[in-house]
């Protein structure tokens, strides 16, 4: 078993459908989801923001969901994949896949996500994610449930300020 971990690509895609139950398979999932609620509400009005749904913590079934490796397929990672003649869904019963994002803090392979703008360089955003260390206690967590080998992790994120929201 090998998790790898990448960034989310600023070019994201659009789209979506409303939002379907998502199964959360971590315990820690009340502490990022309470960080993406104050993140959501740190965004400035000029930037796309989501509804606050289940995946902020709150009760709005207005967003329009992918589900995370759909959403950043624009980035060097999933692109190198599909390139590759990968079947991501083969793929990714054999591995996992998850994303560190500015918005979501960490997001796994088929979690729904919204579209939004946002980016770790804007005013706060790293500080918060790293006073809270709640990507790494989800990680954590989560890896930690897992019931077989975990060969290697493997960072892919390709920028510096995403891989240090992981201690």
């Amino acid at each position: 078993m090998f998790v790898f971990i990448t960034t989310c690509a600023m070019n994201k895609e659009g789209g979506g459908k409303k939002y379907e139950k998502f199964t959360w398979n971590y315990n820690r999932k009340s502490e990022l989801l309470a960080v993406r609620k104050q993140i959501l509400q740190m965004m400035k009005s000029s930037q796309r923001k989501p509804e606050p749904g289940p995946d902020f913590g709150g009760d709005s079934l207005n967003g329009l969901y992918l589900p995370a490796y759909k959403r950043y397929s624009q980035g060097a990672f999933i692109e190198g994949l599909y390139s590759s003649g990968v079947n991501l869904d083969e793929w990714a019963k054999n591995n996992d896949l998850f994303f560190v994002s500015a918005l979501y803090g960490l997001v796994k392979f088929r979690e729904p996500t919204q579209n939004y703008d946002l980016d770790l360089s804007d005013e706060g955003i790293t500080s918060k994610w790293k006073q809270s260390k709640a990507v790494t206690k989800a990680l954590i967590d989560y890896l930690g449930q897992k019931r077989c080998k975990i060969d290697c992790i493997i960072d892919c994120c390709g920028s510096y300020e995403y891989s240090e929201l992981i201690e």
